[in-house]
């Protein structure tokens, strides 16, 4: 967990070297990296401690799909948005380069003693794939009702290629999960995630392609239409399964 600490910091910098704008942030006041090439992205995967037993976060897949695309028009330039909550008294990481986190609270639906790894299930949020569109979440759900159209994936996905600063592109989501993140008494599924050192989650969104059945994002279903809104404090419409490494 310290090593995707250190290489999301190594990631930042790296931008930082390559002139990449740093200082701008999206209307939530999370900062937002845009026209990121795929080579730094895909050199921040490839460094990146993935979970040996994640099948829909796999780094292998992942960099082959969106190799696929370069050339195309297509997933060769990335926005990438560090995820902060307004949320008071929760831990604050320095992810250098004046760069700022705020830790988000997951808490454990399975651990796996024998593998080291926790399942927390679900990482982002329905409409945090609108991060790089110039809208804040309340004006993306506004847009989206004002069309009779609900918060998903698909919806998400031709909102971006409406948009010019996020048509093409991939969108990388760094979270920090909170170590102590506790789970909901009201939960019968969840437990404290309780792991050693703070998390590093990544979100990944795709728009749409070029390539022939690409359309769908591989790494699991659209589910914002199955869960209600807050069916945990902190879910928020969550949409993906994801599986940390915590060793």
């Amino acid at each position: 967990m310290l090593a995707n600490q250190l290489e999301t910091r190594k990631f930042i910098e790296s931008l930082n070297a390559a002139q990449v704008d740093i200082q701008s942030t999206n209307p939530e006041g999370w900062p937002l990296f845009k026209d990121v090439p795929w080579t730094l992205v895909r050199e921040y995967f490839n460094n990146y401690k993935w979970s040996n037993s994640a099948t829909r976060a796999n780094r292998e897949m992942i960099s082959t799909y969106v190799d696929a695309h370069q050339g195309t028009g297509s997933l060769e330039k990335w926005n990438v948005f560090i995820f902060k909550t307004d949320r008071p008294n929760v831990p604050i990481i320095d992810l250098g380069s004046g760069i700022l986190a705020t830790a988000i609270t997951r808490s454990a639906r399975e651990k796996n003693s024998e593998a080291n790894t926790v399942n927390i299930h679900h990482l982002v949020s329905s409409n945090d794939g609108s991060a790089d569109t110039g809208l804040s979440r309340n004006e993306v759900k506004k847009l989206l009702e004002a069309r009779k159209e609900k918060v998903s994936d698909a919806n998400l996905r031709l909102l971006r290629e409406s948009i010019p600063e996020s048509k093409g592109r991939g969108l990388l989501g760094i979270y920090i999960i909170d170590a102590k993140s506790k789970a909901d008494p009201k939960s019968k599924l969840r437990e404290d995630l309780d792991i050693p050192e703070h998390a590093v989650g990544l979100g990944i969104f795709f728009g749409t392609s070029k390539i022939a059945g690409a359309d769908v994002d591989y790494y699991g279903p659209d589910l914002a239409d199955q869960h209600e809104e807050n069916d945990d404090d902190y879910l928020d419409d969550a949409d993906e399964s994801d599986v940390l490494a915590v060793g």
